[in-house]
């Protein structure tokens, strides 16, 4: 038992304000008016930037779009401060990662219950994992593809700019 206190009551909070201090999570691309956020750690990153780049968008056009891009350097404990701000005024966040909604499931509860919270996406669209027939955006096993993570942006983005509702892959 005083293993786990400590664990739990001090070496969590140690963990978090390294995170803090040390700057290993990062807001990549920040608007003042964004919109549509974007989480993603490791390889999701590089492939949400690729992502991007597929969907002709550099950061500066992102910016213009009103898109908020956050790489996770640590994914448990995702820090909450950097969360709440990413957050700030965003209607829609996009969580991308591969396997398990790790980062995804941090995220609700980091930002439910405290007012206004943006519609998170990650593995499934509406509802949860556990519904008996789930609304799967990201697949929770293989492999992730920069032209799915691509065709949910696509349609996120479309919310804001409809020519994006037309965007197809490239063959």
């Amino acid at each position: 038992v005083p293993l786990e206190e400590r664990l739990y009551h001090k070496r969590l909070y140690a963990a978090l304000a390294y995170i803090r201090a040390n700057g290993l999570n990062r807001i990549t691309i920040d608007p003042p008016q964004a919109r549509l956020g974007i989480v993603s750690a490791g390889k999701s990153y590089q492939d949400v930037r690729k992502a991007l780049q597929s969907l002709g968008l550099d950061e500066a056009d992102a910016a213009r779009l009103g898109v908020r891009v956050l790489k996770l350097g640590v994914v448990w404990p995702v820090e909450p401060d950097i969360v709440r701000r990413f957050a700030q005024g965003l209607e829609q966040i996009v969580v991308v990662e591969e396997k398990r909604p790790m980062i995804e499931t941090q995220l609700r509860a980091i930002l439910y219950g405290g007012g206004h919270a943006p519609r998170v996406i990650g593995k499934v669209r509406d509802g949860n994992l556990y519904d008996a027939q789930p609304s799967w955006v990201f697949p929770n096993f293989g492999e992730l593809k920069s032209t799915q993570i691509a065709q949910v942006l696509a349609g996120a983005l479309a919310q804001i700019e409809p020519s994006f509702a037309q965007w197809r892959p490239p063959v």
